[in-house]
C-alpha cells in the first residue's frame, strides 16, 4: 500500500525526501528503502520509547522471577512502594 502510494508520486518529489520517520514495521521499511533508497529512515519517538519500556519490563520481570524465584507481590523488595 505505501510502496504503491509513494510509486504514484512524481520522481522530484520522492527525490526531495530525505528523511521518512516510520514504526517498525517491517512493511514500511521495505517499501520506502524500495521508493526512497536515499531518504534516511528513523523510528518516530512514540516507537523508540515503547520498545525501550518493553525491554526494561522485560528485564524487570526477569530479575523479579530469578531474585525470589515468582512473579512479584506486594511484599516482595524489588516491587515499587508508590506509583
Amino acid at each position: 500500500m505505501l510502496a504503491g502510494w509513494l510509486a504514484d508520486q512524481q520522481p522530484a518529489w520522492r527525490v526531495g525526501v530525505t528523511t521518512a520517520s516510520l514504526d517498525p514495521f517491517r512493511g514500511y521499511a521495505t517499501a520506502l528503502g524500495a521508493q526512497l533508497p536515499d531518504a534516511v529512515r528513523v523510528l518516530d519517538p512514540f516507537h523508540v520509547v515503547k520498545l525501550g519500556l518493553a525491554c526494561v519490563d522485560d528485564v524487570r520481570r526477569r530479575v523479579q522471577q530469578d531474585t525470589p524465584g515468582h512473579r512479584g507481590r506486594s511484599r516482595d523488595p524489588l516491587l515499587p512502594t508508590t506509583y
